[in-house]
């Protein structure tokens, strides 16, 4: 259907129909051409395909007949994206120009949309709360969407000042100056906010009366330092590169499947969170979590999936974790910045405590020390003989062959006694460094140490194993 509504609107704007080309059309032709028979379908079904479109696609249907005139004003989704705002723009700087040139532009398109809307509903609303809006109209744009009862809603206030993008006042304005107000913010399922100052009490606010809210993501907001969550109908919670946060305590949160947390240095504490399975913690930031040591792993008893960041001059938060285990873990990532080899024994160690794990993935860092040649001690016996029967993918980016990740390597390749693939990268993680004479050398050593150990697989039945070197990666 929404493929018929776009050819018509590709049909009108052609500048190939002329109006000798009509009348030559209205000669010949004793009969229409063809039959509308989607006009002729119910206003709810027109406006769910409506809803599918852009904004600006869905506007130029009123084009079409008097029939189609209004029908665009009742969607259910208001996108006010600028790349359909500008579709002239190609890349994304140049979108970041345009929108800085015609943010006034932008807000009359928005300001009309808000006034042209008929709907009594909205599923979906997404807006920038450009600098070019003054406070009476970023009001009236959230209390519109609250107003409709929207579902999922999305607010970017990035390119305001940061002492006008205050999220909580606008909220409890909303909710508080309307008598409707706080039934208003029930229908909320979803909310995404950016560059917005908001406050822990605004979030808990959110928390106690928002029942359906299921999915929440606070992405570079202000405010929020020390956040307590206890809500049993949050499902997954994204606190992104906040860095005013220095706690985080899940009290009790008995549906949150996914929580994730990138930023700064953070003290993460879990009390109740039965069905969590994922959890993506300091992911590519050069900082690691605090982990409290009381419960944690039996406080997550259907975790999954595991990523977090690990710096080692807070030594030993991988060892921090419980002597519990995860039973259900399946898939660890670890990114790990480290000066010496102890972290390894780290390592070791919770993959020996992860009995159900699957895919094991290592992003190593590490600040060259002679200690990385050093053993990385003694290890309990049981530890190197500890087979894994589940563990079928590894890789390891980051391998320098010196004797901490060899002997990583080598408990892997002993251990994973169903290894189905295996991946030894030798760059650095998260950069292609130019090549010179001295890391040349050490990815010569290194390439020398991987083949060594992949030698000693030959007997074994791994489907693929892979050496990556630096030009390999390079010329990909």
């Amino acid at each position: 259907m929404a493929f018929s509504v776009k050819n018509s609107i590709h049909f009108l704007s052609s500048s190939s129909f002329s109006s000798s080309s009509c009348s030559n059309c209205r000669s010949s032709l004793q009969a229409p051409m063809f039959e509308d028979h989607i006009s002729q379908l119910p206003d709810a079904i027109l406006v769910s395909i409506l809803s599918l479109l852009t904004l600006r696609e869905a506007a130029i249907t009123s084009l079409l007949s008097r029939r189609w005139r209004y029908l665009w004003t009742y969607v259910q989704s208001l996108d006010f994206d600028p790349f359909s705002f500008q579709p002239k723009c190609i890349d994304v700087e140049d979108q970041r120009r345009c929108v800085k040139m015609d943010a006034l532009k932008y807000v009359s398109w928005l300001n009309n949309v808000v006034e042209s809307h008929r709907g009594s509903n909205l599923e979906y609303f997404n807006a920038i709360v450009c600098s070019s809006a003054d406070t009476s109209q970023v009001y009236r744009w959230i209390s519109f969407a609250l107003m409709k009862r929207t579902k999922v809603l999305e607010l970017d206030f990035r390119t305001r000042h940061c002492d006008d993008c205050d999220f909580s006042y606008y909220l409890y304005r909303c909710v508080y100056s309307n008598p409707d107000g706080m039934s208003w913010i029930k229908s909320l399922k979803t909310l995404i906010l950016s560059g917005a100052l908001v406050t822990a009490e605004t979030l808990e606010f959110l928390f106690s009366n928002c029942p359906q809210l299921i999915t929440l993501q606070v992405r570079m907001c202000g405010g929020p330092v020390n956040l307590r969550i206890d809500n049993d109908h949050i499902q997954r919670l994204q606190i992104l590169y906040c860095h005013n946060i220095k706690s985080i305590e899940i009290v009790s949160a008995q549906n949150l499947v996914s929580f994730a947390y990138k930023g700064a240095t953070f003290e993460f504490y879990v009390k109740n969170a039965p069905s969590l399975v994922r959890l993506d913690i300091g992911s590519n930031v050069r900082h690691s979590p605090k982990f409290a040591r009381d419960s944690f792993a039996e406080s997550l008893p259907q975790l999954n999936r595991l990523k977090v960041s690990i710096i080692e001059y807070f030594s030993g938060y991988i060892s921090q974790f419980p002597d519990g285990d995860f039973p259900k873990l399946k898939q660890l990532v670890l990114n790990v910045d480290a000066y010496s080899c102890e972290i390894f024994l780290d390592i070791i160690c919770l993959i020996e405590r992860s009995t159900s794990l699957e895919k094991f993935t290592l992003l190593f860092d590490r600040h060259y020390n002679t200690s990385f040649n050093k053993p990385v001690g003694t290890p309990k016996k049981e530890i190197y003989n500890f087979p894994h029967y589940h563990l079928k993918d590894v890789k390891f980016v980051g391998f320098t062959g010196c004797r901490g990740d060899s002997e990583l390597v080598q408990y892997l390749l002993d251990n994973a006694v169903n290894m189905e693939k295996f991946v030894l990268d030798i760059n650095k993680p998260y950069h292609v460094t130019q090549p010179n004479e001295y890391e040349d050398s050490k990815r010569k050593f290194a390439l020398k140490r991987a083949k060594e150990l992949v030698e000693t697989t030959l007997h074994r039945k791994i489907d693929f194993i892979s050496i990556i070197n630096y030009d390999a990666r390079l010329n990909k």
